[in-house]
C-alpha cells in the first residue's frame, strides 16, 4: 500500500487586498485569501480553487483567520491548512499556508494566548492509504505557533497519531487570558475522541501551560456517550466548559462538561436541551448542527445553534418538512440553563432554512474588549430561501444559498435587523465532500474595538476557462448597531 503524501513550504505572503465582488450586499465585504494549493502526491480528487471551514479570533487589532484549501471531493478533508492575518483591524489581509505540513488534513481552529502572546493554530493531520478505508488511517492532532500571526512554526503533535482503531475528531482550542484567573495561561485544546473497537466515545481535554510548547496527558470525560464538540467557555474565575452536541446520556442533546481544576479533571456531562434539527431542506449540503459558544465579562455562557423546535412539523432526528431557526440558551454557571430561545431573524412561518452558526460575545475576555456592561452579540449564519422545494440538480428548483448577520446590544432582549451578506449563491458551485456540498462545520463571529466582523466561505460561479470552482474565504466588518 502506498500512502501518498506531500511537504509543503509555506506560500508566499499576500498583501494586496482582493476586488469586492458587485453583487454582495456589504460594503465592508472583503476577500481575504486566494486558494493556491497543490496536488498531494498523485491525488487528483483536490477540487482546487475552494477555501473552506474558517476559524477566527481577534487581540487588539489584529484577527486571524485559519481554513483548510484544496478540498478532497470524495472525503471530507483538504490538503493544505491556510492562514489570512490583519494588523490593522481587518481593513489588509496577508495570507499564506501553515509550513511543512505533510498530510490530508480536516478541522483547523485558532486561538490566542495572552500570557505568552502566543497564537494558537490546531489541527487534525490523517495519512490516506489508497486501498483502505479513509476512516481507518492514522489520524493525529497537531498545533502549530505564532508570535506575529504571520511566521508560523511546523505542526507538532498534541495527541497521537491514532491509527486504525480509532479517531481523533472535532477539536477545539481556547485559552485562559483573564489576568485575575487562577488558571491564566491555561490553554485547553478539547476533542471526541472515538474507539471504533469499542464502541466508546469520549470527550478529551490537553492542557498547555507555557503557550503550546507542550501538552499534557488527556483528561477524560466520565461519559462513554460523548458527541462532538462545538466550543470551549472559560469563566472568568477560570472554570472551562465543554460545549457538545449529538452525545449525552439521552442522545441526541446539547451538553456542557466542566473543569473546576484547570482542566485536570472533567465532570459527568450535564443536559442542556435535546436537539431538534431537520436535514431534510438543506440541498444536501453538509451542515451538521454544531453548536457555538461565547462567554461574557461577568461569566455568562451563551450558547448558538440551529434548531427546528419552533416549527410545525418538527421532530428530533426526523428529516420531515421543518425549516430550522438559530436558537440560543445562557447559563452562568454551565448547569442550569435557561429555555431555549427563538432569535427572531424572520417569521416563524417563513420557509427560510437557517444552519451552520457561529456566536461572539461583546465585553468578553476572550475577545479581550471589556468595554461595554451590556452583552453585545453577534451570530452569523447560513440560510436557504426555498429549504423545502430546492434540489441542487434541477434547474426549475435550485438551491439559494445566502450568508447572514443579526446582532443584539442587550444580551439578546432585542435583535436588530437582518443583513443580507452575500448570495444567493448556487449549491452546484461549493466544493463537495463524502457528506455533501460544503461552506463550513462552523463559522465564527468577532468583536475588533467593539465592533463585530465575521467570516464566511463563500462561492462564486466557476472560471468559464479553466472549469474551476470559485469559492474563497471572506471578512465582513458591520457597523449596524445603536450604540456603534
Amino acid at each position: 500500500m502506498k500512502m501518498y503524501r506531500t511537504s509543503i513550504l509555506v506560500a508566499s505572503i499576500l498583501t494586496s487586498l482582493f476586488a469586492l465582488p458587485s453583487w454582495a450586499d456589504l460594503e465592508g465585504l472583503t476577500q481575504i485569501s486566494v486558494d493556491t494549493s497543490v496536488n498531494p502526491g498523485s491525488d487528483t480528487t483536490v477540487q482546487h480553487k475552494t477555501e473552506v471551514d474558517p476559524s477566527q479570533f481577534a487581540f487588539g487589532e489584529t484577527i486571524v483567520t485559519t481554513f483548510q484549501d484544496g478540498e478532497i471531493a470524495d472525503w471530507n478533508g483538504a490538503s493544505q491548512v491556510g492562514w489570512s492575518t490583519s494588523h490593522d483591524g481587518g481593513k489588509t489581509w496577508r495570507h499564506g499556508y501553515i509550513p511543512g505540513t505533510s498530510s490530508y488534513y480536516w478541522v483547523q481552529v485558532v486561538s490566542f494566548d495572552l500570557k505568552h502572546h502566543t497564537w494558537l493554530i490546531i489541527m487534525v493531520a490523517q495519512d490516506m492509504v489508497a486501498t483502505d478505508s479513509n476512516y481507518l488511517n492514522p489520524t493525529e492532532m497537531q498545533v502549530s505557533r505564532s508570535y506575529d500571526g504571520v511566521h508560523w512554526s511546523t505542526p507538532s503533535p498534541v495527541y497521537g497519531p491514532i491509527a486504525y482503531n480509532g479517531w481523533v475528531n472535532r477539536p477545539w482550542v481556547a485559552c485562559d487570558n483573564n489576568i485575575f484567573s487562577p488558571h491564566f495561561g491555561n490553554c485547553y485544546i478539547a476533542w471526541n475522541d472515538l474507539n471504533f473497537d469499542t464502541g466508546a466515545s469520549t470527550n478529551d481535554v490537553s492542557t498547555s501551560p507555557d503557550g503550546g510548547i507542550t501538552w499534557g496527558a488527556p483528561a477524560v470525560s466520565p461519559d462513554q456517550t460523548a458527541g462532538s464538540i462545538g466550543g470551549v467557555a472559560i469563566q472568568p474565575n477560570g472554570h472551562l466548559f465543554l460545549i457538545g452536541g449529538y452525545g449525552g446520556p439521552d442522545l441526541p442533546q446539547l451538553y456542557s462538561i466542566e473543569s473546576a481544576d484547570g482542566g485536570k479533571t472533567l465532570n459527568q456531562s450535564i443536559y442542556i436541551t435535546t436537539e431538534y434539527f431537520n436535514y431534510a431542506g438543506q440541498g444536501n449540503m453538509r451542515d451538521d448542527p454544531f453548536p457555538s459558544a461565547g462567554v461574557s465579562f461577568d461569566g455568562m455562557i451563551y450558547v448558538v445553534t440551529p434548531d427546528c423546535r419552533f416549527r410545525t412539523n418538527c421532530t428530533p432526528g426526523q428529516n420531515i418538512g421543518s425549516a430550522n431557526d438559530i436558537v440560543y440558551t445562557t447559563s452562568k454557571d454551565g448547569v442550569n440553563w435557561t429555555p431555549i430561545t427563538r432569535i427572531p431573524i424572520d417569521g416563524i412561518n417563513s420557509n427560510i432554512d437557517h444552519f451552520i452558526a457561529g456566536v461572539a460575545v461583546r465585553g468578553s475576555i476572550a475577545n479581550l474588549w471589556g468595554d461595554d456592561s451590556r452583552d453585545g452579540l453577534a451570530v452569523n449564519y447560513y440560510y436557504l430561501t426555498d429549504a423545502a422545494t430546492c434540489d441542487p440538480t434541477v434547474a426549475t428548483t435550485p438551491c439559494r444559498l445566502y450568508a447572514g448577520f443579526i446582532s443584539s446590544s442587550d444580551g439578546g432582549r432585542s435583535w436588530s435587523a437582518p443583513t443580507r451578506v452575500f448570495g444567493p449563491m448556487n449549491i452546484l458551485d461549493l466544493a463537495v465532500t463524502a457528506f455533501g456540498y460544503f461552506v463550513a462545520n462552523d463559522i465564527t463571529s468577532i468583536y475588533v474595538e467593539g465592533r463585530p466582523q465575521a467570516v464566511y466561505s463563500l462561492a462564486r460561479p466557476p472560471d468559464p476557462q479553466t472549469g474551476l470552482l470559485n469559492q474563497a474565504i471572506y471578512s465582513a466588518r458591520f457597523t449596524q448597531g445603536p450604540d456603534w
